[in-house]
């Protein structure tokens, strides 16, 4: 069973590849990129070469909660984006639940009917 990463720690030591990173991360659900975004949590720079310039850069990301998000101000193809993602991924939870003998699916049935909340 895959689970979704809730928790990244990220270690850059170019700045210009950091920002266009986090900002990949942290960009709200659209056509192109779906699932829950994450959100800076902590950073810290490591100064591992003193005496010159260079700095690496730690961030600790955490995937924002459901309800952190407000969708109703997410354009309509971003929800209609979020929905379908979340659709496919029951779909998922439910063709391994059929494919499972019935003592291991509990959990995937469990996750399942989550999404059913959401």
């Amino acid at each position: 069973k895959q689970q979704r990463i809730e928790r990244v720690i990220y270690v850059s030591c170019n700045s210009a590849s950091c920002m266009n990173d986090a900002l990949k991360l942290c960009q709200t659900p659209s056509k192109k990129c779906v699932g829950t975004p994450f959100k800076p949590i902590k950073s810290i720079g490591c100064d591992l070469f003193p005496h010159t310039d260079h700095v690496e850069m730690v961030i600790q990301f955490e995937r924002c909660k459901e309800d952190e998000i407000d969708w109703t101000k997410l354009s309509i193809q971003a929800s209609e984006s979020q929905r379908k993602y979340l659709y496919e991924y029951k779909q998922k939870c439910i063709k391994a639940m059929n494919s499972n003998d019935s003592n291991s699916n509990s959990n995937v049935k469990l996750e399942a009917d989550a999404i059913d909340d959401v």
